[in-house]
């Protein structure tokens, strides 16, 4: 399903948008040290975890406000207590699907884009989509909401950057709502927390490494 959804619109996009596919090819070109690439790998990083906490609030805002709390949107798939092994394979399979899902919302809004030839008018319809069906759910307005503040730094990210910054910043935050995470990374049901955060500390020292080459990593520091 990706690679349908790819190759039948990744021409087009090249065509007429080519800016937002530039750390993407050069990714998939094998360039993982390019100074680009890690620059929309640690602004997918901030952003996957900024929108972690922002939907978790949401879930949590109507208690603050003295309103009935939402019910639990999943329930815990006790595979990921399994081990280590088990975790990485599961955040692997997660991350497909993800990943899907990003060049989903990325061709859809590049669709869009050609249909009204106005980013601004194409934003304004593809949150309409988004939050539009919230309002007719619980608590409609708080979620339509929250809904379209998270997916308009979506779009934010996406014209500013690029789909390598949205599929980053996208998997990112699925994948940590996706894992029990825990401050009692001692206790026996820590390893997914431990496991889920070292990806993220690792991903996030590779992203500032490579995007900061041929330059002075901490400032320039004279010792006399």
């Amino acid at each position: 399903m990706v690679w349908l959804l790819y190759i039948a619109l990744e021409p087009h996009v090249r065509r007429r948008w080519p800016n937002s596919l530039v750390s993407w090819t050069r990714l998939l070109a094998g360039q993982l040290r390019d100074p680009i690439v890690g620059r929309d790998l640690l602004v997918g990083i901030l952003t996957g975890a900024l929108w972690n906490v922002l939907t978790q609030s949401m879930v949590l805002a109507p208690k603050w406000m003295g309103k009935t709390p939402l019910a639990p949107t999943k329930s815990l798939d006790l595979i990921q207590f399994n081990g280590i092994r088990i975790v990485a394979g599961d955040l692997l399979l997660n991350a497909t699907f993800f990943i899907f899902g990003s060049l989903a919302f990325f061709f859809v809004f590049f669709l869009l884009r050609l249909l009204f030839r106005r980013e601004w008018i194409a934003a304004v319809v593809l949150l309409g989509l988004l939050a539009g069906p919230e309002l007719l759910g619980e608590h409609p307005f708080l979620n339509a909401m929250g809904i379209a503040i998270v997916y308009g730094i979506a779009i934010l990210i996406l014209i500013r950057f690029g789909l390598l910054a949205l599929v980053v910043s996208l998997t990112l935050r699925n994948e940590l709502s996706a894992y029990p995470l825990t401050a009692h990374v001692g206790a026996w049901y820590g390893q997914p927390t431990i496991f889920v955060f070292s990806v993220l500390v690792a991903l996030a020292i590779f992203g500032f490494y490579t995007s900061t080459t041929g330059k002075a990593r901490f400032g320039k520091i004279a010792i006399e």
